[in-house]
């Protein structure tokens, strides 16, 4: 394929060549053709302007006047023409400026006849100088003369010239070819075994990304993959989060790397490649007139590579490389994130089921579900290394009065206004969930009871300002305590042990927190 376009190329070359030297001497003869018609122009307004001034020395009339003006205006127009198109030889350079100089001292001639007082003065004077007029303008004639004379000579010159080129041309296209044939088709079976071992490579990551169990498998094997492919390169996989509000990494950032600060906060449309839907290159080979929050944090170049999936761009792969980043390895890029896209979009719509299967949809909260699941691994963690777990069982005080007396609705929003406050106050590793109904729970990981009355006691200082629109009741909860290993040591005694101590805060009045050895269980509690 490759020698079919060199022998067409060349074809086309030579074609060309010999178009070229065609339009070259159709230009020179053009070029040429003007510059004899500029030379004759010059000759033939002066003396059509001397032919005016001797009318009006005989008639001194305004018509021959304004016609010796006229003349004298092109003459100085056309030597201005002259001027410039002498630039590039001396000697016609030459000539136009003793033409320049006998215009001047044949003009200094007439100014000196026109300045006569009184109008037979003038012509007197005019009638007296047409001889020495005259001698400037033979001497202009012969300028003009030598003018055209040069220009015939480069004309001629510019004509061998440009017969030789064709040959000259061809040959070296001949030549040209040969080598380039001769390159192609080493090329040609280098690139061949690159693409067959590229194809190899990139069937197996197709392979491995759809066996890839977890976004974040999945991630790592898109940034190993085309770290290994794109030579000096560093890759961020960034992905939207479940809610799309945010943009994060979801692969690890080199240490010290400005983009942790970019994307601190940052909204998907920060990315221009999720925001335009396309591939984007900043730095010095690109050609974007935006800017990116992201791509101009870095210190290298970048291409920044959406990974869309029917039409939705749910995170992208930002490629930090070498200014020298060639068409090969963008198609590379672009083919690896192509591929990577809807194994990606499967594993994160299942990403999403999972956690809105264990996400109370009024919270935001993880629900009953994930509470469990949650105790189980954390008791299983602070067995294996002796550190206390404290569970904190909480509930909100007089919860059926506020639906009763505001409606379900203003209820739900004091529920959703709990869970906000509570994801406010706890510390990184802590875990809420809502239990059920207007009952919630919290595991502290490595706190005893002294530090979860502590926590109980901050939050049930801050429900005192929780405040609903439409709710004019105070918001209280009750808090119960229980501690592992000290109350219980599996989950079930754990959580009964926290019960008791919540209903035992209920019961001597509400907003107020009991641990597990001091709470008593009453008979009834109403909620």
């Amino acid at each position: 394929m490759q020698r079919v376009a060199l022998t067409l190329l060349a074809v086309l070359a030579m074609a060309a060549s010999v178009l070229y030297a065609s339009h070259a001497q159709r230009v020179t003869a053009e070029l040429h053709a003007r510059e004899t018609a500029v030379a004759n122009g010059l000759l033939s307004n002066m003396n059509r302007s001397d032919g005016a001034l001797s009318a009006y020395a005989v008639t001194e009339r305004d018509e021959a006047f304004e016609d010796f003006r006229a003349g004298t205006t092109r003459v100085r127009r056309a030597l201005a023409t002259a001027a410039t198109a002498a630039e590039d030889d001396p000697q016609e350079a030459a000539a136009v400026a003793d033409q320049r100089r006998l215009l001047a001292r044949w003009s200094d001639l007439v100014d000196a006849a026109l300045a006569a007082p009184t109008p037979a003065g003038r012509r007197a004077h005019l009638r007296d100088d047409a001889l020495a007029r005259h001698g400037v303008l033979d001497d202009f004639v012969a300028a003009n003369e030598r003018l055209q004379a040069r220009q015939a000579v480069m004309a001629d010159a510019e004509d061998r010239r440009a017969s030789w080129i064709p040959a000259a041309l061809i040959l070296a296209l001949s030549l040209l070819f040969g080598a380039a044939a001769m390159v192609a088709g080493y090329r040609a079976r280098g690139a061949e075994r690159r693409a067959t071992s590229r194809r190899k490579l990139q069937g197996r990551f197709g392979e491995a990304i759809q066996a890839s169990d977890s976004q974040a498998e999945a991630h790592r094997l898109l940034k190993t993959h085309l770290e290994r492919t794109i030579a000096d390169s560093t890759i961020t996989v960034l992905n939207r989060n479940n809610s799309a509000d945010r943009l994060e990494a979801s692969t690890p950032l080199i240490e010290g790397s400005p983009l942790a600060e970019a994307l601190v906060e940052a909204r998907p449309r920060s990315c221009m490649a999720v925001r335009l839907s396309r591939s984007f290159s900043q730095g010095e080979a690109g050609d974007e007139v935006l800017s990116c929050d992201l791509c101009g944090a870095s210190s290298s170049d970048t291409t920044c590579q959406p990974l869309l999936v029917g039409g939705e761009v749910i995170g992208s792969a930002l490629v930090e490389h070498p200014p020298s980043l060639s068409q090969e390895d963008r198609v590379r890029i672009a083919d690896s994130v192509a591929q990577a896209s809807p194994a990606l979009a499967n594993l994160r719509n299942l990403a999403i089921a999972e956690t809105r299967a264990a996400t109370d949809a009024l919270t935001g909260l993880p629900n009953r579900r994930a509470v469990d699941d949650t105790l189980l691994r954390m008791l299983a963690q602070a067995g294996r290394s002796f550190d206390p777990l404290s569970v904190v069982l909480l509930d909100l005080d007089h919860f059926k009065t506020i639906n009763d007396t505001y409606g379900h609705d203003r209820g739900d929003e004091v529920l959703a206004a709990f869970g906000t406050r509570l994801r406010d106050v706890l510390r990184a590793g802590d875990f809420a969930g809502r239990n059920g109904g207007e009952e919630f729970v919290i595991f502290l990981p490595d706190t005893d009871r002294t530090g979860a009355v502590r926590l109980a006691e901050k939050l049930r200082t801050q429900m005192h300002g929780l405040t609903v629109r439409g709710v004019e009741q105070t918001i209280t909860a009750s808090f119960g305590i229980a501690c592992f290993p000290d109350d219980a040591v599996d989950g079930a005694t754990l959580m009964r042990s926290a019960d008791r101590a919540l209903y035992s805060a209920k019961s001597r009045g509400r907003d107020r927190i009991e641990a597990s050895s001091t709470g008593a269980v009453p008979d009834v509690v109403e909620s």
